[in-house]
């Protein structure tokens, strides 16, 4: 899900591979939508991080 939104951005910007800075957009797009599911009492969109590159998932510094 994660790779598929970041590709989509990379698309957009008639780039061939997505870049960390996508990846980080399209975190950013699923905790914002998680953020008004929450308050609107909705279950939350769970992240699939398939296909992500290891050093763009969360938790890698």
């Amino acid at each position: 899900m994660i790779s598929e939104t970041a590709e989509t951005y990379a698309y957009h910007r008639e780039a061939n591979k997505p870049t960390k800075a996508d990846y980080e957009k399209a975190y950013l797009f699923f905790d914002n939508n998680n953020a008004k599911r929450r308050e609107m009492g909705l279950k939350e969109i769970a992240l699939n991080e398939t296909g992500v590159p290891k050093s763009f998932r969360r938790g890698v510094k």
